[in-house]
């Protein structure tokens, strides 16, 4: 289930976390069994600030659980690395303008207080819908555009390229699925949402469809290692929709759809980019 990642300045137990936004986020053994690679999460930032003030209970970036693994800094302390990571633009308030929580049961006593919890599908699904509400608009495309340039060095050109396949390709998705799903609901993401592009909500059971598009003649694409890992936890569950060798003009394109796991007997898979840390390296800043 998606989850909830709690980065507060202060907490009420004092206790404090090395977390790096974006990057990598550190959290005690006791949610050890909830945080696992591929699953998505939306940053929550509480109403404690350092001093002792007050600030408005907020979400404000979404991503995907990436690498887990212990804290050597600190044995009693695990640490994920965040994957995909997209900030809002404007950070969307814990209640609706009706006063209603984004999260149900966030009425209880003491609902707040744990560091990372679970959400369901409708619930993260209300909080990603409110950061790409009408105050950010086309926006929320350009974050997504930026942060497909900045991890792929592209020209603006094949950018243009990239949303216009992209956007001709979820039309056909959504055509495929009607025919292969007929009666079923279909949501169409936002582009910030992480994952996965098109929802098939229960009953009788939850279905994400990946859609790629591309105007070459060749079904070659890019994948984020997100994206990978989502696709690998939800296997079960997850379609990836490549439509290529597009015409926009004349509107004709292939479509290829693939079931389950994303798996190097169906796929070649190569990563293009590395993250890389210099081991024992020090600060040397002030």
């Amino acid at each position: 289930m998606p989850l909830v990642f709690a980065e507060n300045e202060e907490t009420e137990s004092g206790i404090t976390y090395e977390d790096r936004t974006g990057i990598a986020y550190q959290y005690p053994p006791m949610y050890q069994r909830l945080i696992c690679p591929g699953e998505r999460f939306v940053y929550y930032k509480g109403r404690r600030t350092r001093g002792g003030g007050r600030a408005p209970q907020v979400y404000f970036g979404t991503g995907i659980v990436g690498e887990v693994r212990s804290d050597p800094a600190q044995t009693n302390r695990l640490v994920c690395d965040v994957l995909d990571f997209i900030p809002f633009l404007q950070p969307v308030p814990f209640k609706d303008r009706g006063g209603d929580y984004l999260e149900t049961g966030a009425g209880r006593r003491g609902y707040f207080q744990r560091g990372v919890r679970e959400v369901s599908e409708n619930d993260f699904q209300k909080i990603i819908r409110a950061a790409q509400g009408p105050a950010l608009g086309a926006n929320g495309e350009k974050v997504a555009l930026d942060r497909l340039k900045r991890e792929n060095d592209i020209s603006p050109t094949s950018r243009d390229g990239e949303a216009a396949a992209s956007e001709f390709a979820i039309k056909i998705a959504v055509r495929e699925i009607e025919h292969r799903y007929p009666g079923r609901r279909i949501q169409v993401q936002p582009r910030i949402n992480p994952g996965f592009s098109i929802l098939i909500p229960a009953p009788p059971q939850v279905l994400y469809v990946g859609v790629k598009g591309t105007d070459r003649n060749i079904p070659h694409i890019r994948m984020s290692e997100g994206e990978l890992r989502f696709a690998r936890l939800y296997a079960s569950s997850f379609s990836l929709v490549i439509v290529w060798n597009i015409v926009r003009a004349s509107g004709g394109c292939d479509v290829f759809w693939h079931e389950g796991e994303l798996s190097e007997r169906r796929f070649n898979l190569r990563p293009v980019e590395w993250v890389c840390d210099f081991k024992g390296a020090r600060s040397t800043g002030p």
